[in-house]
């Protein structure tokens, strides 16, 4: 199982307090936008968790799926 790298989207830094809330995170990867309302399709594409980094590449927190 892989983690997810994502940032806060929208120019929005990622804070665990917005993940909880259910605001939109982007995917580094691919750009797609998705929420904690996603965890669902998020575990059947087997990603284990999502690692939340700033818009300096610096590692912020992580959350398990």
């Amino acid at each position: 199982m892989q983690f997810l790298s994502a940032g806060g989207a929208y120019g929005r830094e990622a804070t665990l307090e917005d993940w909880q809330s259910g605001k939109d995170f982007r995917d580094i990867d691919t750009g797609q936008y998705f929420s904690n309302r996603d965890v669902v399709l998020l575990r059947q594409s087997l990603f284990a968790g999502i690692q939340f980094f700033d818009h300096k590449g610096k590692f912020i927190f992580k959350v398990m799926l």
